[in-house]
């Protein structure tokens, strides 16, 4: 897969580094963040900051195209005094094979596209969801033909996967798996604990310690740190949290240690990942499991993907063309036009029978 990255307007990004360039000019990296008057900003401070970095993060990676490759494992064992015997225990990761990916997310629409080969075996397969429908298309052999597996209206359809390629779009500002963070951010409930130069003083990047205990007491609590680089418009590059789902009548409480890393390159002076790296250990009185995954990225573009992407069309399958154009459900056409055949020859047999019965009648 050729390695490229693409573009983003030049006038749009010029305005928002100038503008993250002059805040991280602003702030300095000694144990506390300072101005270069050698007055320290203090936590509180630097919240409104943050939270209109996360939007503005949010407003650029909205629309993307990614393509890459990644892979994932998965352990579970018993928890204490349930059993000795770990349940399942998948390969390393290094040893894990690469399944190829393409996302696109584009005003509302989404495609999520991968192919897998493992010795003998591939698969190919491809979700996509725009405005009305959403259909599944998969294949056996590279070039072949595709095969509708599933088709429905969108108000009936799933989600795309979240626990997908679509999570690298978040990586610059959300730990994997924490979609929601800019929410927690936002919440008055959310607190900056302390906000520190780190002690590569090179790169200048900046700690922040957090916490976020919500007063309803039926969402999670979380709190640890993200590290963050004033130098590449205050990207997140690695964090540690621990975040703490309470019980409800229907789950049991979940304790889960999270921690990550992400690697960027430049491109018109934006931050685009190159490499995301996620590790998160799940906790409850059922069971523990520990998830880990890596994402090796090869192309990553900001933009409108065009709508016939999100079609059957684009599959060679030749269905609504248009994405709001006619429905997805193909079955539905097939049966109508077989029960409309079966009638039509009823009717033809009936009136083939009346007219034999009538000769007879006659003779």
């Amino acid at each position: 897969m050729r390695k490229s990255i693409g573009a983003w307007s030049l006038v749009s990004n010029s305005v928002a580094f100038i503008g993250h360039a002059l805040f991280a000019i602003t702030l300095g990296f000694s144990p506390t963040v300072a101005r270069s008057d050698g007055e320290t900003i203090p936590p509180d401070a630097f919240l409104p900051q943050y939270r209109r970095i996360l939007k503005e993060h949010e407003a650029t990676y909205r629309n993307i195209r990614i393509e890459g490759r990644t892979r994932f494992r998965r352990s579970s064992w018993a928890p204490p005094g349930k059993g000795e015997a770990t349940k399942v225990v998948d390969l390393p990761l290094s040893e894990r094979p690469w399944m190829e990916f393409t996302y696109c997310l584009s005003d509302g629409n989404c495609k999520l596209a991968t192919s897998f080969r493992n010795g003998d075996h591939y698969t190919e397969g491809a979700e996509v969801r725009e405005s009305r429908h959403f259909f599944r298309v998969r294949r056996t052999s590279p070039g072949g033909p595709y095969s509708l597996t599933e088709s429905r209206e969108e108000n009936d359809a799933p989600r795309v996967p979240t626990e997908s390629p679509g999570r690298v779009k978040e990586a610059p500002y959300c730990p994997w798996g924490y979609s929601d963070f800019p929410s927690y951010v936002s919440s008055p409930d959310f607190k900056i604990r302390d906000v520190s130069g780190t002690d590569d003083s090179a790169r200048g990047r900046v700690k922040v310690t957090f916490s976020y205990r919500p007063t309803d007491r039926q969402n999670p609590v979380a709190e640890g740190w993200v590290r963050l680089d004033p130098n590449a418009n205050w990207v997140l590059t690695d964090y540690e949290i621990r975040s703490i789902r309470p019980a409800s009548a229907k789950k049991v409480e979940l304790v889960t240690q999270s921690s990550g890393a992400i690697r960027y390159t430049q491109s018109s002076g934006l931050a685009v990942p190159v490499e995301v790296k996620f590790k998160n250990v799940l906790q409850s009185r059922k069971g523990n499991t520990e998830e880990e995954g890596e994402y090796q990225v090869d192309h990553f573009s900001v933009g409108p993907t065009p709508t016939e992407e999100f079609t059957l069309a684009a599959f060679g399958l030749g269905d609504f063309e248009a994405p709001s154009g006619r429905s997805a459900n193909r079955f539905g056409y097939y049966a109508m036009a077989v029960a409309v055949a079966a009638a039509l020859i009823s009717l033809i047999l009936s009136r083939l029978g009346k007219a034999r019965r009538s000769e007879q009648a006659k003779a």
